[in-house]
């Protein structure tokens, strides 16, 4: 657990942490993940369908998909929480990149890359997804990584903007055209 900020709710003192997701976490970061795709399927309808959070059957493979994340041994959920609220998370991956057999130029590499992140309307512009981004580059650290990555949609200029400020840089484009 790491103590990131402190800080004022409702007039009570309250402290930020970061924090490896726990199975009492599931609820909260699968409703930080409909928010994520709500907002996902506006901008890019073509790819994403708006989230059912109603559906009994869909909120149960949500669930099922986040407590699988919690057990991945080279993955790791880590949520920001204020008083008990769980305010964010991060989902970061780490994976070996081996030497490139054709062409053989790519380098052996162990790269960290940030899968999903997301910090609830209410507390965005406080410093969660700062703090959230500070705990992804000291997993990935810890697990050997050199670089840690993340693909942001071209919709999501908020974001975008993010992540610059972060010191993350555009080492690579992925464009589409249509069939």
């Amino acid at each position: 657990m790491t103590t990131v900020a402190a800080g004022r709710a409702g007039g009570v003192s309250t402290t930020m942490v970061t924090r490896a997701a726990e199975r009492r976490d599931v609820g909260a970061v699968g409703g930080l993940l409909v928010e994520l795709f709500t907002q996902a399927a506006l901008g890019r309808p073509d790819l994403f369908r708006l989230p059912q959070a109603d559906d009994p059957g869909e909120r149960a493979a949500l669930a099922r998909y986040v407590t699988e994340r919690l057990d991945a041994a080279a993955e790791k959920l880590i949520v920001a929480e204020a008083a008990g609220v769980v305010l964010g998370f991060v989902h970061v991956l780490v994976e070996q990149v081996p030497d490139g057999p054709s062409p053989p130029y790519r380098r052996a590499v162990m790269e960290g890359w940030i899968l999903h992140i997301a910090v609830g309307a209410q507390h965005r512009r406080r410093g969660v997804g700062r703090a959230l981004d500070a705990a992804a580059r000291a997993w990935a650290r810890t697990q050997g990584a050199s670089a840690l990555g993340l693909q942001a949609w071209s919709y999501n200029r908020e974001a975008l903007g993010f992540f610059v400020r972060l010191g993350y840089e555009v080492r690579s484009a992925r464009l589409f055209g249509a069939c």
